[in-house]
């Protein structure tokens, strides 16, 4: 279901069932099928923050698939994509601080931490956590 939404979704969208789909795939073990599913749910979120630099939900969605690609990562990478997840999470917060969407946020991340085997997203989580 979550893949048909992310090839026929809207644009408006896609970053989100790409997500969602990506966080699913790595919680099934599914490492290449989830790396391919959060590095498209990054694109399609740069598209979208590209026609609208306040759309504060896809930079959300950046941070979240940052951090899984962190987590799916060798040890080279995955200091580098949680940098990236970290700036992306902070320029959300810096767009949009409701406590309801940073709540989501960190709910969503927590979807992680069956993956999370030496808790790489602590700092990520405090992140969230001081907004």
């Amino acid at each position: 279901m979550i893949a048909v939404a992310h090839v026929q979704g809207t644009p408006k969208h896609n970053h989100l069932a790409a997500v969602v789909r990506g966080v699913i795939l790595a919680r099934l073990d599914q490492p290449d099928e989830a790396k391919m599913a959060l590095t498209s749910a990054i694109s399609h979120a740069d598209k979208l923050i590209e026609q609208s630099p306040s759309a504060f939900h896809a930079k959300y969605t950046r941070g979240l698939a940052f951090s899984g690609l962190a987590l799916l990562s060798t040890d080279d990478q995955c200091e580098y994509l949680l940098q990236l997840s970290q700036l992306a999470y902070e320029e959300a917060i810096t767009l949009c601080s409701m406590k309801g969407v940073v709540n989501d946020a960190m709910r969503i991340l927590r979807e992680l931490d069956f993956v999370d085997k030496f808790d790489a997203l602590t700092t990520i989580r405090r992140v969230l956590d001081r907004s």
